[in-house]
């Protein structure tokens, strides 16, 4: 005779397919229908532990990615989230003017000089504005935005030509 804890650890084991177990908890042989379909309902069981356990990964990981899309890492900005120059107190026009004579408005340009994007920086000077590696590799956009905080800092000066 076993205790009514010892007959539900039986049958809790006896019904994942481990009858040698149940046996053992309760010291007495296990249900008969113990090992009728056993196989089956320990691979049914198997399964239900597996899609248990790993829901919690999957909840943990679209957490993960909610949290980033809201909280994007430092200098890494999505295509079109670089703010405006006009919220730096610089207009647009007066940047395009000054790439427009640095550059031709070419992004992209490298003159071999160690200058750079068409607002034509230097390393560190793109450095100091929170840029990273080469400015004309950079999108428009974010070459823009440096330029319009280096501009908000420095004034026209950096452009001593076509800044003026």
């Amino acid at each position: 005779m076993f205790t009514r804890n010892q007959a539900a650890v039986a049958a809790c084991l006896a019904s994942l397919g481990i009858a040698a177990a149940a046996q053992a908890a309760t010291g007495t042989p296990a249900p008969a229908d113990a090992h009728r379909g056993s196989q089956q309902r320990a691979r049914a069981a198997g399964a239900r532990e597996l899609r248990v356990l790993e829901r919690p990964q999957r909840t943990f990981q679209r957490a993960l990615a909610r949290w980033r899309r809201a909280h994007p890492a430092p200098g890494a900005s999505p295509a079109g989230a670089y703010p405006p120059p006009e919220s730096f107190g610089v207009s647009s026009a007066t940047l395009h003017a000054i790439a427009a004579c640095e550059s031709g408005n070419d992004y992209a340009t490298d003159t071999g000089n160690g200058f750079y994007g068409a607002y034509q920086f230097t390393l560190a000077t793109w450095a100091s504005v929170g840029g990273a590696g080469n400015p004309a590799d950079a999108p428009p956009a974010e070459q823009d935005m440096r330029a319009a905080i280096l501009y908000a800092r420095s004034g026209p000066s950096p452009w001593p030509v076509c800044g003026q």
